[in-house]
């Protein structure tokens, strides 16, 4: 009677089989739903704005937002670990179309003084940071800016600002507190998460808030002091839908290459 051949995995199959799940787990890409408030703080009033919903894909070293950017139409901001893709279609009945491509290392979409930043609305930043800035944070010499441009017309700060950053412990690195602040120690920005949840090895915030601060005006005056500090943008954001992608959005950003 013949021996029965038991076929056992060689070792290398073994590696082999490892080496396949962790480049899945990789390539793995979250998606998600959030909605964002924000309140604009002026001298003796307060004016919030309109609800802001944004659709985000995030991965490791990519991510894509979509949102309402402008008052003409929709646009899908993608960032493919080399490059910022935004790209706009206009809602009226010519269906215009555009792309724009940015060379960006991290994804950071803030810029230093007398620079536009992208992704056009400080909300969109403020997702950006949010549900987004695991690449730029794990950059080294990284520069954080406030999401609110505003900032470029009232502070110095030609070398930009300090920032004391804690991320979730985790591949992905989402914030879990920023703090930017001036030479002189004093705060332009505050972010915390409230809470998160966890979603296939990688922590998400679910509610979140964020402070910006700016010079005082100065009482009875429309000028601008040199010794206050005052609020200028709050915001509260909050993700209503998490889960793993059922088909990779991020594969046609990162296949078909974007006009400049």
């Amino acid at each position: 009677m013949k021996t029965p051949v038991i076929n056992h995995p060689s070792p290398w199959v073994t590696s082999l089989g490892l080496l396949f799940v962790i480049q899945l787990r990789a390539a793995q890409f979250i998606e998600l739903t959030a909605e964002i408030e924000t309140v604009d703080w002026y001298n003796e009033a307060v004016s919030r704005q309109p609800l802001w919903t944004v659709r985000c894909v995030v991965g490791t070293n990519a991510w894509r937002i979509d949102g309402k950017f402008t008052r003409q139409g929709n646009s899908r901001w993608s960032f493919t670990g080399t490059n910022l893709v935004e790209r706009t279609v206009i809602s009226d009945a010519s269906g215009t179309q555009w792309t724009r491509t940015y060379e960006s290392v991290d994804g950071n979409p803030g810029k230093p003084a007398r620079i536009e930043d992208l992704l056009l609305l400080p909300s969109a930043r403020i997702a950006w940071l949010a549900l987004c800035s695991g690449p730029c944070l794990k950059t080294e010499g990284r520069r954080l800016f406030p999401p609110s441009d505003l900032w470029k017309e009232l502070v110095v700060a030609p070398s930009g600002f300090s920032d004391k950053t804690v991320v979730f412990g985790d591949a992905l690195g989402l914030p879990e507190s920023v703090n930017l602040y001036l030479t002189n120690q004093m705060p332009i920005l505050q972010h915390r998460v409230l809470s998160s949840t966890n979603v296939s090895g990688w922590q998400f915030p679910l509610e979140f808030y964020l402070a910006q601060y700016r010079p005082a005006m100065l009482p009875d005056s429309r000028q601008f002091g040199t010794n206050g500090w005052e609020l200028q943008l709050t915001a509260k954001g909050k993700v209503t839908a998490i889960g793993v992608a059922t088909r990779s959005q991020m594969e046609t950003e990162l296949q078909k290459p974007a006009e400049k």
